[in-house]
């Protein structure tokens, strides 16, 4: 489900406003999140526009993510989109383009390169003192908050699946949620394989995009995405060459974020009847296979 689009904007106008010289670029609509919409433009650049009808609001969330893009260019090892520009009032952010094809559309060629190449990435990430974050991000929801909202949508969904996998769902559902972590750090909070992106045929990792979700949270949250999306041949060397906050717990909390996304994420395509359903699905059974550690 995604905000309704704003009958008011005119990204080209918007555009010329961010930058003049811009004025009779190419702008071609590239994406729509849940609130905004990414425009290309002279194939370079990124304009994102904001679909919050509150202008408070625009202003809100557009001062927020400019703030978080700038703190994670400061701290990632791999690229991440510059602000260049930004219109508060639009809720527009003109960025550099992070070049590369999403991991879900180019699969990664070398999948030890690629697992390194993360592990070192969520190290440095992590490893970010939270006295530097200030009032960057927050603190994400608690896993109880988080496992109410995914059995009330699996609650209504739950019909379109078949009775082997309503148990496995539901027997999940049904355990204690995990003990939070010692210490709290910088996530990138949605590390899907949608925003992770690669050039050279899939050989390269070029960036990581979309930061829109970053909480001050458990460092399994990052990790889970990983393992929901590239299974465990991955997740298992990037947890292996991690070496952020590592205590006792965070391959089984990371288990358990791992399989609440899968739930998420096969409620949705389920309910949307999106033809990615079916991998999400054997991902996330071979999670619930998986003993709680």
């Amino acid at each position: 489900m995604t905000l309704p689009r704003r009958i008011d904007v005119d990204a080209r106008a918007i555009l010329a406003r961010l930058d003049p010289r811009l004025a009779d670029a190419s702008l071609t609509e590239v994406g729509e999140g849940w609130d905004n919409i990414a425009y290309a433009v002279d194939g370079h650049l990124l304009l994102r526009v904001g679909k919050h009808t509150d202008v408070a609001e625009r202003r809100r969330v557009t001062a927020k993510d400019v703030a978080v893009l700038a703190f994670a260019g400061r701290n990632s090892s791999l690229p991440t989109n510059k602000v260049l520009a930004a219109d508060p009032d639009e809720g527009a952010i003109l960025m550099t383009l992070v070049p590369g094809e999403p991991a879900e559309v180019r699969a990664p060629r070398d999948r030890a390169a690629f697992a390194a190449t993360l592990a070192t990435f969520l190290t440095r990430l992590h490893m970010v003192p939270v006295s530097e974050l200030g009032e960057v991000v927050e603190p994400d929801r608690s896993q109880a908050e988080w496992l109410r909202e995914t059995s009330e949508a699996w609650s209504a969904a739950r019909h379109l699946f078949d009775p082997r996998d309503q148990r496995q769902i539901e027997d999940f559902l049904a355990q204690p949620v995990p003990d939070p972590p010692r210490r709290m750090v910088f996530c990138h909070n949605d590390l899907g394989e949608e925003h992770i992106l690669l050039t050279n045929g899939g050989a390269a990792v070029s960036g990581v995009i979309d930061w829109s979700d970053a909480v001050l949270g458990d460092p399994a949250r990052d990790l889970a995405l990983l393992w929901l999306d590239f299974g465990v041949e991955v997740f298992e060397p990037v947890l292996a060459g991690y070496e952020g906050l590592h205590d006792d717990d965070l391959r089984g909390r990371t288990r358990w974020f791992a399989a609440r996304a899968g739930v998420e994420g096969v409620t949705y395509r389920a309910v949307h009847a999106r033809p990615s359903l079916g991998r999400t699905m054997t991902s996330l059974r071979a999670i619930l296979l998986e003993q709680p550690s």
